[in-house]
């Protein structure tokens, strides 16, 4: 360092001082690689008045001076010194310069664009290694392989400084084109060395992967692990071990180092044959939830790959015993056509599922006769051909089932056994659908193959019933006689309901008798604690209406003793049969009883009249005077008033207390014109008057009356006693004509409102809705005796016409007025029915929680009533009230009903994210009900669950299957929707599993420029 400090002041003082123009101390200096020193004696130099040739001498050399000390103007001094020289001495060198300058900067395509200047046979033996490699390795860098390898290649075996990385760059580029044998030759030189050591054992770890020789791999990957000597890539030799182990049959070993690789973060994912490999060595060790969840991310494009992997997630879910969802799985699988085998198994395990599943949504027949068709050859045939008779019996869809077996040219005996139970399960299926025609038609048909005597006598007992509900009384009676003496009959359950529903036949033919000994005979072995009471009360009616009042009595007794329904309306009756027997004092005892126990019973008003009877023929006045007077107060809407009234006016009358007699009977005469009491209180004022001598208050407070005329009353008495008569003689048809005359004869006629009323009747024999406008002329006279049986008429007739809002209307106004606890029922019943087609749901909310007090009531209508109160509950957000009530209607009903309380329990467990929950209760919906409706909107819910559970192929098979099977349009749409948004998804993920592939950019690990800085390094001087 001494001599090289004394050598620089020696040249500077000779050239200061001396000023040579000498360019020969410019060589030793660039030999001695004093650069700084030549850059500023060729600064001085340019001053001189040198040749042409040492002039471009020294001009280079500044340039290459420059470039050697880092100096921002190098490229500046070359691209003159080019300029200056164009066909210089050293334009060769000035190229090759200007190329390590650019190399040096990583400008790799000024690189090759400067290297191309030069022709390669001018280079000199020292320049040709570097000038190769420069040019090779700037290819190299910008991924042009080809133009990268002939560079390399004219490198051979020329020893120089970056032989080594020429090496790595040839395997790089052997093994990224798939040529692993010759980039495994090239890397393993390179394993012992320092530099390129350990990610060339990367390399080789891919490549033995690639070239399937996983005992080498485990060999290099394992120590490669152990060492971590690149932890980013540790996660990836995890993969690769993994890979190689389950290609070596070790699942367990496999498993673990997956499981790894999965848990080292969130963004590590496999590609989908990895997916199928791990799946496969779950499904090996046992767990098949974890193969199912593998196999299940595969299932995106239908390739050969899917089909593989939707045959093993079946067998998956097989395993598990999740059949409903192994269905999807190999319907997939069937859909494939890349292995003609598999597709085959798969269809015939989905379509073996399907029947064993019958509540699938997949149609179990059409699923059987398809495989026929599709494989016939197959040999499973004869086996599906076995599913498929069975399949005619259990399906739901009788009436296509029934059309299939039609179509054959002859049935078998089997087959005669399934359409006869076929035709009977319609025959059910009309008749609970109150189809009841059709339920007759296809009844006889089940009896064509009588070869099941079960299901004739059971046939013949429910045709029976459809007689009995169309009002053919005599056809039912016939039926059910004919079930009774039926030696089968007996065993059945429905022996003791035929003796209930010949009693009720018997008894709606008002063939007493006859009704009274099959109630006998039912009371006798009924266990049915209702319907035995409900014999009581119809065996009783049938003693009275024969006038056998004790043994009424005692029936009624017997009805009101169990105290569940109906007990006024047996101490009602009871008080009548008293009466006719002339038992007063329990009489008495009974009146007394159901006014003080009943207050609100539609009975209690007559009760109160007949109990003042009593009082009165007792000559208790006051206590008879107290209950009229009570009456009219308590039940102001009873029809009954007017006859209070009257009966006051009377007992005054009789008392001689002639004004309060006047004030009692000019009031019925006022609030009730046109009426017998109208009449009646009418003659007792005359009577008064008379008695008093004094009939002219009398005929001015008649001729105060616009619908009295003394002159004519006789002949308007004659006119409606002539009509009446006609009625009573049951001639409707000319009575019907004569209530007409009547009405046109008079103006104000007397009997107006008894005469609309039984005109009324007489037309509703024939043609009810003719009738309407005399029962509403009938509702024009407020409260009086005929109001009841006018509005249910009336109602009765709206109904039928589906006029529900005026129906509606006239079943409120009877509410109030009803006498009967069986028009009490029935209206309640009906508004409920009304409002539900109106859709007033306020109102109908009201109606069903009359509907679930009554005491008799059909099941379905009070599960219909609980649906709608539990539904008000639900979109008020009162859950637990809502879950409540239908948890109860779904233990009760298998029905419409019943699958809507279902699917509503599975939906608010979705809403409170209870996803396991939900499903369960789906599947037994699914199992269980019978609405197609709610089976569908289930399955939607459904695909929602598994959407939500991440497993998007159950969730697009489960909405297909709707598409695919359901009749209707109603969940088109919304399927559609939904399958549109998942293959979105699947879309992404496909695109996500593609970049995800195994072949690794090993290069990124090791910084290349590294292996340049003894050309980026400015040595000491």
């Amino acid at each position: 360092m001494k001599c090289n400090v004394f050598i620089f002041f020696l040249f500077v003082s000779q050239f200061s001082f001396a000023q040579n123009c000498d360019v020969e101390p410019i060589k030793h200096l660039m030999q001695k690689e004093q650069f700084a020193l030549v850059y500023s004696l060729a600064e001085r130099l340019m001053d001189c008045n040198l040749s042409k040739s040492d002039k471009e001498f020294v001009q280079f050399n500044q340039a290459k001076s420059s470039l050697e000390l880092f100096n921002d103007e190098a490229e500046f001094r070359f691209m003159q010194f080019l300029e200056d020289y164009p066909n210089g001495k050293y334009n060769r060198q000035a190229y090759l310069s200007l190329a390590k300058l650019h190399f040096r900067n990583q400008d790799y395509e000024k690189v090759i664009a400067k290297l191309s200047n030069i022709n390669h046979y001018d280079l000199k033996p020292n320049e040709v290694a570097m000038y190769y490699f420069r040019l090779g390795y700037s290819f190299f860098t910008l991924k042009k392989y080809n133009e990268a390898k002939l560079a390399f290649s004219n490198i051979g075996s020329i020893p120089f400084t970056y032989s080594e990385l020429t090496n790595y760059c040839l395997s790089h580029m052997a093994y990224e084109d798939g040529n692993y044998a010759a980039a495994l030759q090239g890397l393993k030189k390179l394993i012992d060395t320092p530099t390129l050591g350990v990610i060339s054992k990367y390399y080789i770890t891919h490549i033995y992967y690639f070239q399937e020789r996983y005992m080498e791999l485990l060999d290099f990957a394992k120590p490669l692990l152990a060492n971590s000597y690149n932890p980013k890539r540790d996660k990836e030799i995890k993969r690769l071990i993994g890979d190689a182990y389950f290609n070596l049959g070790n699942f367990q070993e496999s498993v673990n180092y997956l499981e790894e690789y999965l848990l080292e973060n969130s963004e590590s994912s496999l590609n989908r044959v990895e997916k199928y490999q791990l799946g496969l060595a779950y499904f090996k060790l046992n767990d098949y939830q974890k193969a199912a969840s593998q196999f299940e991310d595969i299932l995106i494009n239908k390739d050969s790959l899917s089909q593989f992997a939707a045959h093993q997630l079946g067998q998956c879910y097989l395993l598990q015993d999740k059949k409903f969802l192994a269905i999807n799985a190999f319907k997939y699988a069937s859909e494939i056509n890349f292995d003609f085998n598999l597709k085959e198994d798969a269809a015939f395990n989905k379509v073996k599922l399907i029947f064993e599943k019958q509540s699938s949504f997949e149609n179990a027949i059409e699923s059987l006769e398809q495989y026929l068709k599709d494989y016939p050859q197959s040999i499973n045939v004869d086996y599906v051909k076995d599913l498929l008779i069975k399949a005619y019996t259990y399906t739901k869809d009788f009436q296509t089932a029934i059309d299939k077996l039609s179509a054959q040219v002859s049935l078998s005996l089997d087959q005669q056994v399934i359409f006869q139970k076929l035709s009977y399960y319609l025959a059910i299926d009309h008749f609970i659908n109150k189809r009841y025609d059709e339920s007759i038609i296809w009844f006889d048909k089940s009896m064509d193959y009588p070869l099941d005597n079960k299901l004739i006598s059971l046939s013949s007992y429910w045709k029976a019933e459809a007689y009995y509900l169309k009002n053919d009384f005599i056809k039912a009676i016939e039926l059910f006689e004919s079930f009774n003496r039926d030696d089968g009959s007996i065993l059945l359950d429905e022996y003791k309901q035929a003796h209930y529903s010949l009693a009720y036949a018997y008894y709606k033919s008002n063939k007493f008798r006859n009704a009274i000994s099959w109630f006998r005979k039912f009371i006798k072995f009924s266990v049915e604690n209702k319907k035995k009471i409900d014999a009581y009360f119809r065996l009783a009616d049938s003693y009275y209406m024969t006038s056998d009042y004790n043994k009424a009595q005692k029936y009624y007794k017997l009805a009101q003793e169990q105290g569940d329904f109906d007990v006024d309306y047996a101490i009602h009756q009871q008080i009548i049969c008293f009466g006719l027997t002339n038992q007063i004092s329990k009489k008495q005892s009974a009146l007394i009883k159901l006014i003080s126990d009943y207050p609100n019973s539609p009975y209690n008003d007559d009760a109160m009249f007949s109990l003042s009877n009593v009082y009165m023929s007792k000559d208790m006045q006051e206590e008879s005077v107290y209950l009229l007077t009570n009456l009219i107060k308590k039940h102001p809407q009873s029809t009954l008033v007017k006859s209070a009234l009257l009966k006051l006016g009377l007992n005054f009358y009789n008392e001689n207390l002639s004004d309060s007699a006047i004030y009692y009977f000019k009031s019925v005469i006022k609030q009730y014109p046109n009426t017998k009491e109208s009449k009646e209180a009418l003659t007792a004022l005359k009577n008064i008057y008379v008695e008093s001598g004094n009939v002219k208050p009398y005929f001015e407070y008649v001729a105060t009356l616009s619908n009295v005329d003394i002159d004519i009353a006789f002949k308007d008495s004659i006119s409606y006693a002539a009509a009446e008569n006609l009625y009573l003689n049951q001639d409707y048809e000319r009575a019907m004509l004569a209530f007409e005359n009547y009405l046109e004869d008079f103006d104000s006629p007397i009997f107006k409102l008894n005469a609309h009323f039984y005109k009324a009747e007489s037309i509703n024999m024939t043609r009810p809705d003719l009738a309407v406008n005399d029962y509403m002329n009938v509702l024009e006279f407020s409260n009086n005796i005929f109001s009841e049986r006018a509005l249910i008429r009336l109602a009765r007739i709206e109904f039928k016409r589906e006029e529900y809002g005026a129906a509606a209307l006239h079943y409120n106004k009877l509410k109030t007025i009803a006498q009967e606890n069986s028009l009490i029922r029935e209206t309640k019943i009906n508004l409920f029915n009304c409002y539900k087609k109106i859709v007033d749901n306020d109102r109908l909310v009201e109606c069903a929680k009359e509907i679930i007090e009554l005491d008799k009531v059909d099941n379905e209508l009070l599960n219909d009533a609980m649906l709608i109160i539990a539904n008000h509950n639900f979109e008020n957000s009162e859950f637990h009230l809502a879950k409540k009530d239908y948890q109860l209607i779904s233990n009760q009903t298998q029905s419409k009903f019943g699958a809507e309380a279902k699917y509503q329990l599975a939906y608010i467990a979705f809403l409170e994210l209870d996803y396991e929950k939900s499903e369960k209760i789906i599947f037994e919906l699914i199992e269980n009900y019978f609405s197609d409706f709610f089976i569908a909107k289930s399955f939607i819910l459904l695909a929602d669950i598994y959407k939500e559970k991440n497993n998007l192929f159950q969730s697009k098979a489960t909405l297909q299957s709707i598409l695919d099977n359901y009749d209707g349009d109603d969940f088109k749409e919304i399927c559609l929707n939904k399958i549109s948004v998942i293959d979105s998804i699947n879309e992404e993920s496909l695109m996500n599993s593609k970049n995800d592939e195994l072949i690794i950019d090993l290069l990124n690990d090791i910084e290349l420029i590294e292996f340049f800085e003894e050309e980026n390094t400015l040595e000491d001087e």
